[in-house]
């Protein structure tokens, strides 16, 4: 725990805090959201099932005008419709959520989760692919200072020529910008991301990044320049 306090060990923390948003965030079966999809459309469809998908769709007296729904009017029965309603409702709770916590986008990508919530998206990114001097070399090369737009985010990835052999799981990226230290593994690639800002006014912002794999051991540091 004092580890923990004291930041000199956080990753534990932050793994239990990955494996916390999987379990509820997910599209695993058993997450709280797949189950929370799953009640909705059983109830929904059970309710509807009184009134028959024809009173459904009516806009006469006692329907509920689902008929003049662009997305939904053609739906052929109560299943294919109340899954088209639902699938509205989360882009309307995606859309919430991406104006009242501009940063939800950036915290769902980092824990792996981004693509599964297209609704939420990300602002603009500049990308950087951290890469070795060679295959296997262990020496990173120099990303010098990046600039960054004011309003964009940062996102780094790993080149697969960063792994030093001895398998493929072994390696790690642990990177730093500013006060905020994100870290990625291998498997190296698009789906292992660390993401950092969006930044939001013109700043020198120090970063480090940290490169760890089997006997391989190296360091690049830099700025990030934020420009207007």
């Amino acid at each position: 725990m004092l580890l923990e306090v004291d930041e000199v060990n956080p990753n534990s923390c932050r793994e239990l805090a990955v494996k916390s948003c999987e379990g509820r965030l997910g599209s695993g079966p058993d997450t709280t959201l797949s189950r929370a999809k799953v009640a909705f459309d059983v109830k929904s469809s059970t309710i509807c099932l009184t009134l028959d998908l024809p009173e459904m769709l009516s806009t006469a007296a006692g329907g509920l005008w689902y008929e003049n729904d662009a997305e939904c009017g053609a739906a052929p029965d109560i299943p294919t419709l109340v899954d088209c309603v639902r699938e509205n409702v989360e882009a309307e709770v995606d859309a919430t959520v991406a104006n009242v916590k501009p940063r939800a986008a950036l915290l769902l990508a980092n824990v792996g989760l981004g693509d599964e919530f297209p609704g939420i998206p990300l602002p603009p990114t500049v990308d950087v692919v951290v890469s070795a001097t060679a295959a296997g070399s262990g020496v990173l090369v120099d990303p010098s200072t990046i600039n960054v737009p004011v309003g964009s985010a940062l996102r780094i990835t790993g080149n697969p020529n960063l792994s030093c052999g001895g398998g493929g799981s072994n390696g790690r990226l642990m990177i730093t910008v500013g006060t905020q230290e994100l870290q990625i593994k291998e498997p190296w690639g698009p789906s292992e991301v660390a993401i950092f800002g969006p930044f939001t006014a013109a700043a020198t912002i120090a970063y480090a990044i940290d490169f760890k794999d089997q006997a391989c051991d190296d360091t690049a540091s830099g700025d990030v320049n934020v420009t207007p």
